[in-house]
């Protein structure tokens, strides 16, 4: 403990019972530096309590979560129960080409599936990949090929919890019979189905509602949505199942794995108090907006024709009107900074111009937690190792702007460097980060 933080909690003791623990309004916090963004978890609330009941549980569902492999035994504690309610986990070393890693688990710890690739199922060595689900996320042992948790490289992975109205697993055998239905658990519209072969080699069959049943995306590739009636018997899923084919999706004998995105942007209430989720298209031309009813936290989006399948989300960095990074899910590639494709607003998202030729885009959102506000502080940076400014940024002012100790100019503007202040941590962009 330093000597401030030792005067602090000095102080806190002599101001009785009802003074607040140092530990959680002070921290001295020394990281490295990335040329990524990362989460500095110190503990300390900035942003107050979850504004709702509702948004709580949108917190309990979904994670975006980054973090510095060891290659060794390493917990990712995200809040997420996967123990109790199971989800998926989706992994990607973010500074150089290595696979996207999806565990889920239906089909246990074990057993990693590639966004990137067509490759069956891998599984992988006792100790090394996803070593449990936990209460409170995953635990990770030693890398396997670089996609987990290689030493000193920076990760982005994201948590789904199995729940109405956002997400569910199904696993099933096929059997080689058109027309077949499978039952899911969502009780609302599917916003986006994408089913995997895992006993042999296949490509990633994706169903999007605002194309329907006739048509089919392939999650690896970089293909354009097309006709055909072997994935889905050209039939919409319902509130309570999917209809699969004779072929990609339902060969006999093969086994598979279908996870299940719902579409309910007004949530079961109908006036968008408690919608999580949304999937739908939007037409780009010189830029295109996208009116959810809420902010989004997260965004996979891809042009209908031929491009890639882009991740943008808060914990690679979203930014208000500039680009933030991106991950693609069809290519083992590391993440792209400053090509993001996505500025989020309060209702939605907008596309700036210049990214897409003109086209239809889809696209799933999930909604952003929202919070009180009742806590708030300073955050104040400097690089220990090199001649920089001192940058001081508080909650009062917005995380994008900053004032420089040791200099009388006026505050500045700059969504990379501090991009948000969070309940136990805040997110740092590139910039000051020695």
């Amino acid at each position: 403990m330093s000597k401030l933080a030792k005067s602090l909690a000095a102080a806190a003791g002599n101001a009785g019972a009802d003074a607040p623990n140092v530990e959680d309004v002070f921290s001295t916090y020394l990281y490295g530096g990335t040329a990524y963004s990362q989460d500095i978890k110190n503990g300390i609330n900035l942003v107050g309590e979850p504004a709702t009941e509702f948004d709580q549980t949108m917190i309990d569902s979904f994670s975006s979560t980054t973090y510095t492999g060891n290659h060794s035994n390493k917990t990712i504690q995200n809040g997420i129960d996967l123990a109790a309610d199971g989800g998926m986990v989706w992994i990607k070393r973010r500074n150089s080409s290595s696979a996207h890693g999806i565990f889920d688990t239906e089909r246990g710890y074990s057993g990693m599936l590639q966004s990137n690739g067509s490759d069956p199922q891998d599984n992988f060595p006792a100790g090394k990949g996803v070593t449990s689900f936990n209460s409170d996320g995953f635990s990770l042992g030693q890398s396997y090929f670089g996609s987990t948790n290689d030493i000193t490289h920076p990760y982005a992975s994201w948590t789904f919890k199995k729940k109405a109205r956002f997400f569910d697993i199904v696993t099933y055998t096929g059997n080689g019979t058109a027309g077949r239905t499978i039952a899911h658990n969502l009780g609302c519209e599917v916003g986006m189905l994408i089913v995997k072969v895992t006993s042999t080699a296949g490509g990633w069959q994706v169903l999007h509602r605002s194309l329907g049943g006739t048509k089919y995306g392939v999650l690896d590739t970089t293909a354009a949505f097309a006709s055909s009636i072997n994935q889905w018997n050209n039939t919409d899923p319902t509130s309570t199942e999917f209809t699969v084919g004779n072929y990609d999706t339902n060969e006999s004998g093969r086994t598979y794995v279908a996870y299940v995105f719902a579409h309910d942007p007004l949530g079961a209430a109908g006036d968008g108090s408690d919608g999580m989720i949304a999937c739908g298209k939007v037409a780009y031309s010189s830029g295109a907006t996208v009116n959810l009813g809420w902010e989004p936290q997260y965004v996979l989006i891809k042009d209908e024709s031929t491009g890639s399948w882009n991740i943008c989300d808060d914990a690679l960095g979203m930014y208000e009107s500039t680009r933030g990074s991106r991950i693609d899910a069809d290519t083992m590639g590391s993440e792209f900074p400053t090509y993001g494709v996505i500025y989020p607003t309060s209702t939605g998202f907008t596309v700036p111009s210049g990214i897409y030729n003109p086209t239809n885009l889809i696209y799933m959102a999930i909604r952003k937690p929202q919070y009180d506000g009742t806590s708030g502080g300073m955050t104040w940076i400097k690089c220990r190792d090199n001649t920089n400014y001192h940058a001081l940024f508080d909650t009062e002012r917005g995380a994008s702007n900053l004032l420089y100790s040791n200099t009388t100019s006026s505050q500045s503007t700059d969504e990379f460097q501090l991009n948000s202040f969070n309940a136990d941590w805040f997110l740092m962009w590139k910039r000051y980060q020695h």
